[in-house]
Parts: structure tokens; C-alpha cells; sequence
């Protein structure tokens, strides 16, 4: 039994490593409520380096050159959507959702925008900070500017 334990613990090692998986600390409260600061966040690394895309709804690790580190963010839009935020509520293609992640926030206001080929929008889940692509030092960011996609949060 002791070296049962041994070779798992060994061999979820190997797994982490192959798998490119980091811990990270959320550095604001850009994500809040679902993410509060201080929280861990475990990122898969490689996962839109191996063909994968980013998806709508998943929240992301990113850095852009003018980053001096990583921040992270949901993906609002993909590559063709149009979107556009109105009493908190975001229209995505035409469809509105009400986000269950985003606290009511009926102030928050954005006109419709299309995402450019190649790029995605992201939002932060507290859309009181702007640290997003509405920011525009950030603005749309490309799909290599993705380093990860969030996994778990504890």
C-alpha cells in the first residue's frame, strides 16, 4: 500500500508536468464574485497550444506584450461574434444572457462590437474594472496571447 501511494503521487507529477498545469494567484478582484483575490487558480498551459480553441464562458490566463504579467478574464467573444452589454445583460449574436458568474450590474453599458478575425473579447466578471478588452491597452487580444485556461479555483 505504501508504494501504491508512492507511484500515484509520482505519477501525478509526471501528469502535471506533461500537461503543462501551473498554480497561479488571482492578483485583483477583476473576477470577483466567482474568483476573489488571493484565490488559487490551477491553468492548463498547453491545452490552446495543442489545437484546442478558446470558448465562450471560459475564463483565461493572458499576457500581452505591453503585460509585465499574466492577468486573467472570461471569454466574452470569439473570432465573428458581435456583442454588446446593456443593464448587465450581454448580447452575444443576437442572444441575450443573463451571466450567473456577473453580480447585477445594471450600470454597465458597452455598444455592439464585432471581434476580429484571429482575436477574442474578454470581460472581467466584475464589470466595474476595466481591465479587459474594453480597455483599450488591451483591447481584442490574439488567440497566442491565451496562456491558459483556468481549471479550478480553490
Amino acid at each position: 500500500m505504501k508504494y501504491l501511494v508512492s507511484f500515484l503521487l509520482i505519477l501525478v507529477g509526471i501528469i502535471l508536468l506533461v500537461i503543462k498545469t501551473l498554480v497561479y494567484t488571482m492578483p485583483s478582484d477583476a473576477m470577483m464574485p466567482h474568483i476573489k483575490s488571493g484565490s488559487h487558480l490551477v491553468v492548463i498551459s498547453s491545452e490552446y497550444s495543442n489545437g484546442f480553441l478558446p470558448k465562450n464562458g471560459e475564463v483565461v490566463m493572458y499576457q500581452t506584450y505591453k503585460m509585465d504579467k499574466p492577468a486573467f478574464s472570461r471569454i466574452a467573444g470569439c473570432p465573428g461574434d458581435t456583442l454588446s452589454l446593456n443593464g448587465g445583460l450581454l448580447t452575444l449574436n443576437g442572444n441575450t444572457y443573463k451571466e450567473p458568474y456577473v453580480d447585477d450590474q445594471e450600470f454597465t453599458i458597452m455598444p455592439q462590437v464585432k471581434v476580429l478575425d484571429g482575436r477574442y473579447f474578454l470581460l472581467n466578471d466584475n464589470r466595474s474594472m476595466l481591465s479587459d478588452s474594453r480597455n483599450k491597452d488591451i483591447g481584442m487580444i490574439r488567440k497566442d496571447d491565451i496562456k491558459g485556461r483556468v481549471v479550478l479555483v480553490f
